[in-house]
């Protein structure tokens, strides 16, 4: 996790009940994000990468499923689309030399969204195929900054890389994953993930196409669904190193 800039979000929504299965929720989201330090940037004459912002937005987003069972699915679709719209401010730090905002637009507007879709495949009695694709955006009339970026990587995004180690403006990652169903609510699985990236912000772009695959097990205990995984990633084009394996734990809890 980066630990220059410190993020607080607050959202406010209203959701309305199309059917157990779709939804419609409406939201007011305001994120505020600070620089913790400004050691080594008192003399700095172009603006950081980092900045100290303010973002109220207005978005909406839609739900469907058609699963067979929510928590371990063995046929059918889910799909989720969020879009918003804010505005951005740009608060000037009194302990950076004024001049670095004197050409920088300090109110703009910002756009962003986000797709994810899955689809399960049955495959004999107990076997399962899922496919997904998860993206999103963030767009600016004016330059986008680090610290409002997307941090990609980890068990719910790029599995085979540290948690939220990647920085995008814009990404869509693939899966396909073979699912062996032990239990209602455990199952062995393998997978692979596929990334496209692009990081488009303030004095900086570069882009990727990053992978990874691995195992893992999800089982059921009195306190909810676990789930381990082990996975192997590569990025920038460097070879597989077992070495850098990481373990991903994650859990949901069942009421």
């Amino acid at each position: 996790r980066d630990t220059t800039f410190l993020d607080v979000s607050q959202t406010l929504g209203l959701q309305y009940l199309f059917s157990a299965n779709t939804s419609i929720n409406t939201f007011v989201k305001r994120r505020s994000s600070n620089l913790l330090s400004t050691y080594g940037l008192e003399s700095v004459t172009v603006l950081p990468q980092y900045a100290d912002i303010n973002t109220t937005s207005y978005g909406i987003g839609f739900h469907h499923e058609q699963l067979d069972y929510r928590f371990n699915p063995r046929k059918g679709f889910s799909f989720t689309i969020i879009n918003d719209i804010g505005n951005r401010n740009i608060k000037k730090n009194a302990k950076l030399n004024p001049a670095l905002y004197e050409n920088m637009t300090l109110k703009s507007t910002q756009y962003s969204g986000e797709l994810v879709l899955d689809k399960f495949w049955p495959l004999g009695k107990r076997s399962t195929i899922k496919t997904g694709v998860q993206s999103a955006w963030i767009y600016n009339t004016s330059t986008i900054f680090r610290n409002e970026l997307f941090r990609i990587g980890g068990l719910k995004t790029l599995r085979g890389f540290d948690e939220e180690s990647i920085f995008a403006s814009s990404f869509a990652i693939g899966t396909i994953e073979y699912r062996y169903q032990l239990e209602q609510n455990s199952w062995f699985f393998v997978f692979a993930d596929g990334c496209w990236y692009e990081n488009f912000s303030q004095g900086n772009y570069s882009n990727d196409t990053p992978y990874g695959f691995g195992t893992g097990v999800t089982f059921e205990t009195k306190a909810g669904i676990f789930a381990m995984t082990y996975a192997l990633g590569s990025q920038q084009g460097n070879p597989i190193q077992f070495k850098d394996g990481k373990i991903h734990v994650g859990f949901v809890g069942l009421f």
